[in-house]
């Protein structure tokens, strides 16, 4: 195994076998945080890790400590969004082919790093922004059962998207909104994104 796999492993027993706690979130970081070098930060490892795997509950784990009890600032933040950016593309394709219910979770989850931490979005450049807009507008194009009951977590993520529309600014986010919410196909999504340009402009 290799370090980042024991390292892994090792998270993954921790949240198993303990009762979820600050303390226990702060144990995971100092074990992190050990792992981190110039060249590379392992929380990043570990989310690369997960989603080459597909192991996309180990994954969600990942990105709940991620969301817990990372410092976004600096240099990083480009760093992790484009990492977000990139498990996203790699999620979608797992859940058009596959359709695992854990991935919504795992779109809620980013989504809401996304929504806490507007920095991730406005320190990107164009490049970068492009290719998490891209993301979005395939998520937008997913059909799901209007029973929110059982789709929870995607309607939860897509609500998120909706809210982070304007931090690409305002010209941008109002594209967003028009392109791709007011002609989708749930009402109660249409309704979001309507109050969210009402909101912002």
């Amino acid at each position: 195994m290799t370090e980042i796999q024991i390292l892994n492993s090792k998270i993954q027993r921790l949240l198993e076998y303990n009762v979820y706690s600050m303390e226990l979130i702060e144990k995971i970081e100092m074990e992190i945080n050990a792992f981190n070098t110039n060249e590379s930060l392992a929380i990043l490892d570990l989310i690369k890790l997960n989603i080459k795997n597909e192991d996309i509950k180990s994954l969600n784990s990942i990105l709940g400590v991620l969301y817990s009890t990372y410092n976004f600032d600096g240099k990083i933040e480009q760093k992790i969004s484009a990492k977000l950016t990139e498990t996203l593309a790699e999620l979608t394709r797992l859940y058009c082919e596959f359709g695992n219910p854990n991935i919504e979770s795992s779109y809620y989850l980013i989504f809401d790093i996304f929504f806490h931490n507007p920095g991730l979005i406005q320190e990107s450049d164009y490049k970068m922004e492009n290719s998490l807009i891209n993301e979005i507008k395939k998520i937008s194009e997913i059909k799901y059962s209007l029973d929110r009951c059982s789709d929870g977590d995607l309607l939860i993520a897509l609500q998120k998207i909706i809210d982070i529309s304007f931090y690409f600014g305002d010209e941008l986010g109002k594209e967003l909104l028009e392109t791709n919410f007011l002609n989708h196909f749930d009402k109660f999504i249409v309704e979001c994104a309507k109050n969210e340009l009402k909101t912002n402009l």
